[in-house]
């Protein structure tokens, strides 16, 4: 028999992960130190492994970074059918130089840069070519499903 999370659970660890709500009788997140999570670019699937962290397979092209996105409701929504998105499409830096890499997968981890704590990562449809002069952007349309 395989376990699992209820829908409800599930809509609510959405809700805290990415506005800082509080689950009552739970988990209370009165004054988190995480402020923001940061979205990054891979090149290929991280997978689900204890070794993975925010720089597996992360982006590398001249003039990258991630984006950061405080965690509140004025930069995340919560949809029908238990997962959220970004409010509005988020626009990473300009590739400045570099080789051309496609960015294959998104990523939303714990800090700017560096390894730090991968929490979810999923494909990108369509894939980006990143390239000099080109501006990637993750839609807004991108979902992020607690399973």
């Amino acid at each position: 028999m395989a376990s699992g999370k209820t829908d409800a659970f599930e809509s609510d660890l959405l809700l805290m992960i990415f506005m800082g709500m509080a689950i009552p009788g739970i988990a209370d997140v009165p004054a988190s130190p995480l402020t923001a999570l940061w979205l990054s670019l891979m090149t290929a699937d991280p997978g689900d492994s204890l070794t993975t962290d925010q720089s597996t397979y992360e982006i590398t092209y001249s003039g990258y970074g991630r984006v950061g996105l405080a965690r509140n409701s004025s930069n995340w929504v919560r949809a029908p059918g238990y997962y959220i998105r970004p409010i509005a499409d988020v626009l990473f830096p300009r590739c400045t130089g570099g080789a051309a890499q496609t960015a294959t997968y998104f990523g939303i981890g714990t800090v700017a840069s560096g390894l730090g704590k991968l929490l979810y990562f999923g494909p990108l449809s369509p894939v980006i070519v990143c390239s000099v002069g080109v501006v990637p952007i993750l839609t807004n349309s991108t979902a992020i499903f607690e399973e």
